[in-house]
């Protein structure tokens, strides 16, 4: 009789004529009215189940298999010491079979034995015949023998790598507590994420990941090991640790040294990933590590996660140079108040919006406020840097881009909306300590500039938080959904735009995956080309709105898909043909 193994599959082999297992039922049947003592126990194989790693039900050179044989004895008498035997004359020259142990079957019971099967590195593709039989050495009873058919495999090596995406993250997690404005700074805790992948035709066991870093950096989470486990192959895994760098470095360039290795020794990959202090974050950063010996037919992995945000690792150097540019950029992550919860990107969102700013639009650095990104803002901060700092760098034709990133508040009682500086409490937002919407509004129309305006608002001013978490203590639903109260005299300008990140009454999201706010991720995706519908190489005020409100592509979609809440920008312009931004395709 002939079984073809598969992985996990109950074969039930009873039915097949070669056990002439009838034959020995009626046989037994007819001494039923006999006594048990004396007799021996008549052992037959039932089925069996073939158990390999990979769960493909085939046995891969190097690959240590069971063979799970499930046994009843139909005697009268008991088999006191009933193993698997494996056949003489059946050919095992490319296999190493481990015999199960010895158990008691009693008459009418059932039990299962277990063979360990081996494929030898000399194994080729095909099909193994395996001979076997259930015997009891006490009585000499044994089964009629089952020839079981194993599909096998030859052996193909590993590849062992890191995958070309890695992320760097400096705001608060399990591994790290940094400030998240997306600048790795000395004795600042940042996570770094890696994927380990096995890019060849063969399974790797046994993985391992070590970390080895230099002098001045140190590990801020425990582990400087990983152990992965077994990576089939295009299969990957994610490593996460915290690190930090101290004043006594060397160099503002530093490695972090990753070594991985697998069971046999001879199929690990060793490489660096270099760090930078005191420069942007790219989310995302291209590395390759070489195997030792690499697999000449690798798989392509089908597919790895994605880490962080994409755009600060991508944005393009325009070349542009638009030297009377002036911006005021504002991220407000966290809050003096512990009962108010932190703005989890909105730093990083600020530092985006200046590194696109820079790169791409071609503003000076030295003409975006506040130049101290990490300043305390205040409402008092803030309305001086409307007010008097902004005018005072204002020349003919300067260019104006305001960016605010962090709460939003409405007045409970009026539904009048304000920005909420740090150090305010949203339920008792006035005028006295916070930067209301029409203040704002009035204050950037009353600016003595010939170029464009840009406004751009990360912020809802529903009551709620991007974490979808109530931030007006004791508020009904009723009272958060107050339509805002905004006179803006913006509208009489025909070279401004407002761009704001959602709809009155509803919340301005995050968006987890990208580490952004997702008003902010989506207004600079599109700004950097996918709002030029027309090709033109210019984004419009038209385009960016139809952009960021696209209910398949869009703001609304991914709210909705993520969140389970609608999220719909508003822009508003008077000339919705309006120049926001050039396309630039230069690296």
């Amino acid at each position: 009789m002939r079984i073809i193994a598969t992985a996990i599959l109950l074969l039930a082999i009873s039915s097949v004529n070669v056990l002439a297992q009838s034959s020995a039922q009626s046989s037994v049947g007819s001494i039923d009215y006999l006594p048990t003592r004396g007799f021996p126990p008549v052992l037959v194989i039932d089925s069996l189940r073939f158990e390999e790693p990979s769960g493909d039900g085939i046995l891969d050179a190097g690959e240590e298999s069971f063979l799970h044989v499930f046994v009843t004895n139909r005697g009268r008498g008991e088999a006191e010491q009933a193993i698997l035997e494996f056949s003489e004359g059946v050919s095992l020259e490319n296999l190493t079979v481990q015999e199960s142990d010895q158990v008691r079957v009693a008459p009418g019971a059932s039990a299962m034995m277990t063979a360990k099967v081996v494929g030898q590195e000399n194994l080729e593709e095909g099909l193994l015949e395996i001979a076997l039989m259930a015997k009891d050495l006490a009585s000499v009873a044994e089964s009629l023998p089952v020839e079981v058919s194993i599909e096998t495999r030859p052996f193909y090596p590993p590849s062992l790598s890191l995958s070309e995406e890695y992320d760097l993250y400096d705001g608060k997690s399990d591994y790290a507590f940094g400030n998240d404005n997306g600048i790795m700074e000395p004795l600042e805790s940042v996570q770094l994420t890696l994927v380990v992948q096995n890019t060849g035709r063969g399974a790797a066991n046994d993985v391992k990941a070590s970390i080895n870093l230099p002098p001045g950096v140190t590990l801020s989470s425990e582990k400087a090991l990983f152990e992965l486990g077994r990576l089939g192959p295009g299969e990957w895994q994610t490593i996460t640790l915290g690190i930090w760098a101290g004043r006594s470095l060397e160099a503002e360039k530093f490695p972090v040294s990753v070594a991985l290795s697998e069971a046999t020794g001879s199929f690990g990959a060793e490489g660096s990933v270099e760090l930078q202090l005191n420069s942007a974050i790219s989310s995302v950063r291209r590395i390759r590590i070489a195997s030792q010996q690499a697999d000449e037919s690798p798989t392509e992995p089908p597919g790895i996660p994605a880490l962080g945000s994409d755009l600060l690792a991508n944005l393009p150097v325009s070349g542009i140079d638009n030297e009377r540019a002036v911006a005021v950029v504002i991220g407000i992550s966290d809050y003096q108040d512990d009962q108010i919860p932190d703005v989890a990107y909105a730093t990083r969102d600020a530092n985006l919006v200046r590194e696109y700013l820079v790169k791409v639009l071609g503003f000076r650095e030295e003409n975006i406020l506040p130049r101290n990104p990490d300043a305390m803002i205040t409402a008092g901060y803030l309305k001086t840097l409307i007010r008097n700092r902004l005018p005072n760098y204002l020349r003919d034709g300067s260019d104006v881009f305001f960016f605010y990133s962090g709460h939003g508040a409405p007045n409970v009682t009026t539904g009048e909306g304000f920005l909420v500086p740090a150090d305010a409490d949203p339920n008792y937002v006035t005028a006295d300590n916070a930067y209301s919407l029409d203040e704002l509004y009035s204050d950037l129309a009353e600016l003595n500039s010939t170029g464009s305006l840009t406004v751009a608002i990360d912020a809802c001013f529903s009551g709620w938080s991007g974490s979808g978490e109530m931030l007006i203590r004791n508020a009904s639903p009723l009272m958060t959904g107050l339509e805002l109260q905004v006179d803006n005299p913006l509208l009489t300008r025909d070279d401004a735009v407002i761009l704001t990140a959602s709809g009155a009454t509803e919340v301005a999201n995050w968006y987890e995956s990208k580490r952004h706010g997702m008003f902010t991720y989506f207004l600079i995706k599109g700004l950097l080309g996918d709002a030029d519908f027309n090709a033109d190489n210019l984004v419009t005020a038209q385009e960016i709105e139809a952009f960021l409100t696209d209910r398949n592509h869009g703001v609304p979609y991914w709210s909705t898909r993520e969140y389970n809440r609608r999220q719909s920008p508003v822009v508003i312009a008077a000339d919705q043909t309006r120049t926001i931004a050039p396309v630039t395709n230069q690296k």
